[in-house]
């Protein structure tokens, strides 16, 4: 019992690692469109759900006094009114 607990736990740690991956490379790819060069920081969350998968997990991120909830399972961008 306690193998397959840390087998699931191993595999869910591995699942989280390459979502936190791809969301760090379509990052760095929306960089190179932004201008002024100044970094602003990203609000993570566990609470929101995607409208587009219905998974829980994503960033808050601010561009251009928007607010966007970028889904760390599927990618999809949406705008969010607030923070909470």
């Amino acid at each position: 019992m306690r193998v397959l607990v840390t087998v699931a736990v191993l595999v869910l740690i591995g699942a989280w690692l390459l979502a936190l991956r791809a969301h760090l490379r379509r990052q760095r790819l929306r960089e190179g469109e932004w201008e002024g060069g100044r970094r602003r920081l990203d609000l993570w969350t566990s609470s929101a759900r995607c409208l587009s998968c219905g998974a829980g997990g994503g960033v808050l991120e601010r561009h251009d006094d928007a607010l966007w909830f970028v889904c760390l399972r599927c990618g999809h961008r949406q705008p969010r009114r607030s923070r909470g």
